[in-house]
């Protein structure tokens, strides 16, 4: 896989971004709300100024957000097209996040559905739970 480039979001982004945001999360989505289009444009637009692009070979195939929150990295989301999902473009990242909180000192913090297969991922590159609010799972990697 070639290696994935990250730039900041701009309003241009939103159409294909809502566009992969709605193949990676709708069906995770589905299992507890119905899928509201307006709702999910204003969840994105809103996050945007906070967002970087993740592009592969220059096509935008996912979002990351990383928001410094109460002396730590919080993972805000990490968004990529289901067709790039699985060849580890998603660890990469995740990793990078990693070696900045480090580099830093800082842990790095992340919540996470309870069903989303994203959490097995989490616990292998080494968070650990600590407590769930409903069906949200939050999650934290000490330095």
């Amino acid at each position: 896989m070639t290696r994935a480039t990250l730039r900041p979001a701009t309003d241009a982004d939103l159409p294909r971004l809502l566009e992969v945001h709605e193949g990676a999360f709708r069906p995770l989505v589905e299992t507890r709300y119905a899928w509201d289009p307006a709702e999910q444009r204003r969840i994105l637009a809103e996050s945007l100024a906070r967002a970087q692009v993740v592009l592969l070979d220059g096509r935008i195939v996912g979002q990351l957000i990383v928001t410094p929150v109460e002396g730590a990295l919080f993972l805000e989301r990490i968004l990529l097209a289901p067709e790039v999902q699985g060849r580890g473009l998603g660890t990469a990242l995740i990793e990078t996040v990693i070696a900045d909180a480090r580099a830093q000192g800082l842990p790095v913090t992340l919540s996470v559905w309870d069903t989303n297969r994203a959490r097995a991922l989490y616990a292998r590159l080494g968070f650990r739970v600590t407590h769930q609010e409903g069906f949200r799972v939050k999650m934290r990697l000490d330095p």
